[in-house]
């Protein structure tokens, strides 16, 4: 029977299962700090004891240690003795003394580890970080982690302990010490252990702080001392003694116990350790880097006889490549290694990167890719066509078993901003969206949208669910760091369906060559998918689309802004694109992102149509100009000719669009949204709005277009559904809400949309659901609030844009045809975008008949 975990209410740690009468320990421990701290005395300090060199902490090395107890009790725990009457002593560090003791409750041997007495006498600080300590130790468990049993205070003296799981084995220091470096199998597999561990740690809040060979157990699966089963053994590595651990959310804290002293030990301290920096996972990255290296070489990185000698030699040598050369270790590796020990923490990878690295550089990685393409060779040269019917039921069970999901289906996920400047974010968001725009460029390729990515973290634990919610079976992630006119951009494709690394790299280029780094990775993922590519596709991907990298800089920075949306946001998109555009006039992209912006800024702003539609239009035929295959500058002129009434004119250059970037979710939206639902081409518009869903399966404003599209067919029923559904993706956004209603108020069901207009009214200051609300107020029989509406509408006239369209609808619901005919008029004279669908809105259905109505009609879209 399994036992559920027990979390301690004050601290929110974990319960030992066998803690003492089910208390917390850690909070035991503090109370008893706290009563010792009232009641004890000041005493005298026993004479200095000598602390090893390798081992600093600023604070306790002064300290010394305290005499052994003489009846070598500590509650339930007894020291056990050598042979010859002395206590059992396993170690000693700043902090005090570890034993090998007896549980006498339970008959199991532990590792006692006592804090000195002079240390628990003198300084609160201490006391603290003890209790620190075992609280911290006490949260961590996992299968590489040394267990903490129970903390305790020795009843008489004041000496405070903890018991932890006792590691039968030798350390790694101890093992390369007697035996020589390991084998490249057998430290690769102490890596991947390690790296599990702090994984875990770090999900915590933990950063261990004094990572070293001596602090690493190495036992053999079966428990015994490793050593027996030579160099290429399998080991069972236990971290011991995270006595060092230092929560990551105090690394800012000013009160820090720690703050401004080393604690550590030099050769394998990370260079921040050195200058009192917060730390986090990537200084222990560092460390477990430095034991890597002691274990394949035997020696140590960096050298020095004091701590300021290999600090300066971190920042100023080279790393001794050669030593790693002359162990003969592999070139993947060795590369590796000096990621991991970088100097600067952002350019260390992650603990998800270190793990995949890891697995790449494993010798059972690369002999399975030697097996499986000496195998596939064999079978090619022996069965020839046959190999065929032997791959082609596992292909066809693949797919059965994800149907719906194509096998060349790709999501980019948000790349992590790993530079030490956190306001370049953009330029992290800038490169994911770049790369993923010239995957979309490729028509074998089916290339999920930005926006329904955005939810997702890079290297989420959750890839195959990730995977089924977007529709695809294969995942993109990685990491940008900039540094001045540095960048370094980590990617690794992997096959969601079956956890597969497909492909991962490295890039590290100056800031200039970030163009060829986004096609190179976008030419290796298209063929390592086998997507077939076109010559024009060829020349798309490798397209540089500037020479000026601050010109580029600022249309990422536009760029990032638009895709926000936002009335502040699109006017801030549009400053950095003028600036772009300043810097380099020929860079038509920044030209294309322009128009894109003023085409939907009426939506968001107060700005007239009649203003923000002809510098649309300017701005795309500028960017077509510069360059016709930019697929953004036909998507935004396709717009503007559909709010000029050219309908075929609007068609053609959005299908010029999808043919130069298919994957283009943007593109199907407006043009099934637009051109054909008004000219009412339905199942056409419905099957576009469809594939823009399925390239953007999360975004609200495509959702919402969709069952825009299924309302103006009159197809009320799934126009609430797909409304519905909408609004369980974002229902903070008002728009669905807005359509949600007009659909519900067609299908009759008034009070519902009344209802949902409500809720728009709340969630956005537009004027559109207040207009609405009155219409279907009146509706209900409520004339007055209609009337109300087109008086306050009358007042803010002068003051801000109000769109005709409204008053239209507002005189329809009180019966003034006479006036709704006339602003009818004044949308078609405005260009207001809602004159481009009176043939299709079943809103305008009052009017049908009318002839001065069918005359607008005739004059927007011709004769019929």
């Amino acid at each position: 029977m399994i036992s559920a975990l027990k979390v301690c209410p004050k601290c929110g740690a974990e319960i030992p299962v066998d803690a003492p009468e089910g208390d917390c320990p850690g909070c035991l421990l503090e109370s008893g700090l706290n009563l010792l701290a009232q009641e004890e005395e000041t005493a005298a300090l026993p004479p200095r004891q000598h602390v090893r060199p390798a081992e600093i902490d600023n604070e306790d090395d002064s300290v010394p240690d305290s005499a052994p107890p003489n009846d070598a009790r500590f509650g339930i725990y007894e020291i056990e003795r050598r042979p010859n009457g002395s206590l059992y002593e396993l170690g000693r560090g700043g902090m005090g003394v570890t034993y090998r003791a007896v549980d006498t409750s339970l008959q199991r041997k532990v590792a006692l580890k006592i804090i000195k007495v002079g240390i628990a006498r003198r300084s609160a600080n201490a006391r603290q970080r003890f209790m620190r300590e075992a609280r911290m130790a006490a949260a961590l468990r996992h299968e590489n982690i040394a267990t903490v049993y129970q903390f305790g205070i020795r009843e008489g003296t004041g000496q405070y302990f903890y018991a932890m799981e006792l590691i039968e084995g030798e350390t790694l220091e101890e093992r390369v010490r007697r035996a020589g470096p390991l084998s490249v199998r057998t430290t690769i597999d102490i890596a991947q252990q390690i790296t599990a561990a702090l994984a875990v740690a770090e999900k915590h809040g933990l950063v261990h702080r004094d990572l070293k060979p001596a602090n690493l157990m190495l036992v053999s699966p079966d428990g015994e001392t490793v050593g027996a089963a030579g160099n290429n053994e399998k080991v069972v590595v236990k971290i011991i003694d995270f006595g060092l651990a230092k929560a990551l959310r105090d690394s800012a804290d000013p009160m820090s116990l720690t703050r401004g002293r080393f604690v550590g030990t030099p050769e394998f301290a990370s260079p921040e350790q050195f200058e009192h920096c917060p730390l986090d996972v990537r200084s222990d990255i560092y460390s477990l880097g430095a034991t890597l290296w002691f274990a394949l070489t035997g020696s140590t990185p960096f050298v020095g006889r004091k701590v300021e000698e290999i600090h300066l030699a971190q920042k100023s040598d080279a790393l001794p490549i050669e030593r790693l050369k002359a162990a003969r270790v592999p070139s993947h590796l060795r590369s590796l290694l000096e990621s991991m020990l970088a100097l600067e923490p952002a350019s260390r990878p992650s603990t998800y990167e270190l793990a995949a690295h890891l697995q790449r550089c494993s010798p059972e990685a690369h002999h399975v890719l030697r097996t499986r393409v000496a195998l596939a060779s064999t079978a090619i040269l022996i069965l020839g066509v046959s190999a065929v019917f032997i791959f082609l039921p596992l292909r066809t069970q693949n797919s059965a078993s994800n149907p719906g999901i194509p096998e060349k289906s790709l999501a980019v996920l948000p790349f992590e901003n790993r530079s030490e400047e956190k306001a370049n974010e953009y330029f992290a968001d800038g490169i994911q969206e770049e790369i993923l725009t010239r995957l979309s460029k490729i028509a074998d390729l089916k290339v999920i949208s930005r926006t329904s990515t955005q939810k997702y973290k890079s290297a989420p634990d959750n890839l195959r669910e990730i995977a089924r919610e977007l529709g695809v079976s294969n995942i993109l992630e990685g990491s940008v760091q900039k540094t001045a006119d540095q960048v370094r951009v980590n990617v690794q494709l992997i096959n969601a369906l079956n956890d597969a690394h497909l492909w991962s790299d490295i890039y590290d280029r100056k800031l200039t060559d970030i163009f060829a780094v986004e096609s190179d990775i976008a030419k290796t993922i298209a063929d390592t998918l086998q997507a077939k590519l076109s010559g024009a596709e060829k020349q798309m991907i490798s397209a540089q689309p500037t020479s000026d990298t601050a010109a580029y800089e600022l249309y990422l920075k536009g760029r990032l802004l638009w895709g926000k949306r936002g009335g502040d946001n699109l006017r801030q998109a549009i400053a950095f694109y003028e600036q772009a555009i300043a810097r380099d006039p020929s860079f038509a992209l920044a030209y294309a992102a322009l128009a894109e912006v003023y085409v939907i800024l009426p939506v968001y702003t107060e700005i007239a149509p009649q203003e923000a539609y002809p510098k649309a239009k300017a701005a795309a035929l500028k960017a077509l100009q510069l360059d016709d295959k930019v697929a953004e500058a036909h998507t935004a002129l396709a717009d503007a000719l559909y709010n000029d009434f050219d309908m075929a004119g609007s068609i053609a250059e959005f299908q010029r669009a999808i043919a130069l970037n298919p994957n283009y979710a943007t593109a199907h939206q407006w043009y099934g949204n637009d051109p054909l639902a008004s000219v009412g081409r339905f199942d056409e518009s419905i099957a576009e709005g469809k594939r823009a869903i399925e390239l953007d399966p999360l975004s609200p404003i495509v959702n919402s277009d969709l069952g825009v599209n299924l309302f103006y067919a009159r197809r009320y029923d799934e126009a609430i559904a797909q409304l519905r559904k909408t609004v369980e993706i974002d229902p903070t956004f008002y728009y669905a809400h807005v359509v949600l209603g007009e659909a519900l108020q067609l299908n009759g069901d008034v009070p519902a949309a009344i209802a949902e207009y409500e809720k728009a009214q709340q969630l956005s200051d537009s004027l559109r659901p207040r207009v609405l609300l009155a219409v279907a107020k009146a509706q209900s029989g409520d004339k007055e609030a209609a009337a109300r509406m087109l008086a306050e509408l009358a007042e803010l006239g002068p003051h801000r844009y109000v769109s005709a369209y409204s008053r239209v609808l507002l005189n329809l619901s009180v019966n003034n045809r006479e006036e709704a005919i006339r602003w009818l008029k004044q949308d078609v004279a405005n260009h207001e975008g809602q004159a481009a669908r009176m043939k299709v809105s079943p809103l305008l259905d009052p009017l049908r008949g009318d002839p001065r109505f069918e005359a607008l009609v005739q004059k927007v879209f011709g004769p019929k």
